[in-house]
């Protein structure tokens, strides 16, 4: 499930065949008339912060990969966020430090575009689900969820 790592680095990484699968991934993503969804394809991995990570049917950008929420609404055809922490928060949410942020978004973006990507919206959200409290906690106790 997680990504290797370039040597001395926290930076997810992968090899050129697998970069190149990621950059020609989400195809397979429908949106709730099923017609294929905008394909997103980032140039390198991790995505750029401006790059899109979702888009309207009509091709315009939704979320990119730096926004501190993710909105797959319309893909899921009912309210989807995915709320990376490090944006706004409600009162009762723990925020998360900015450098757990970025390592949740490229999480969240290895499952959406990675090897064995997710189907629908729902698995993606369930996915994050599952892994969101380790890096708030992480950021609780002062720590990157890099570290070993």
């Amino acid at each position: 499930m997680v990504p290797s790592r370039m040597a001395g680095s926290d930076q997810f990484c992968g090899n050129d065949r697998m970069s190149a699968s990621i950059s020609q991934r989400v195809s397979h993503l429908r949106n709730p008339g099923d017609q294929p969804a905008n394909e997103v394809k980032p140039a390198t991995w991790p995505p750029a912060h401006d790059s899109p990570i979702s888009v309207s049917k009509n091709g315009r950008a939704i979320s990119r990969f730096g926004d501190s929420i993710w909105d797959f609404s319309e893909w899921a055809g009912k309210p989807l966020v995915l709320n990376m922490g490090d944006g706004p928060q409600r009162k009762d949410r723990q925020r998360i430090s900015p450098q757990n942020a970025n390592l949740l978004r490229k999480v969240a973006a290895w499952f959406l575009l990675g090897p064995r990507s997710v189907r629908t919206p729902t698995t993606l959200k369930a996915k994050f689900k599952l892994v969101r409290p380790i890096f708030t906690f992480c950021t609780t106790q002062g720590i990157t969820a890099s570290k070993s």
